[in-house]
């Protein structure tokens, strides 16, 4: 995890008490990859995102 990432966590955690993750996935078309993104609920702020080719 980033250090700006890593900080802003904290932050919520110290304001709410703790973090509601959420993950969500799009896929692409037809032999394009996966766009995977992963955010925090309570403070709206997205964490993380990557592409990922398919396994099939």
């Amino acid at each position: 995890m980033k250090d700006n990432m890593k900080s802003s966590v904290e932050e919520v955690v110290e304001e709410k008490g703790g973090v509601m993750l959420w993950i969500d996935g799009v896929e692409g078309e037809k032999g394009n990859e996966r766009l995977y993104v992963i955010g925090e609920v309570l403070s709206g702020r997205i964490l993380a995102g990557e592409n990922l080719k398919s396994s099939a």
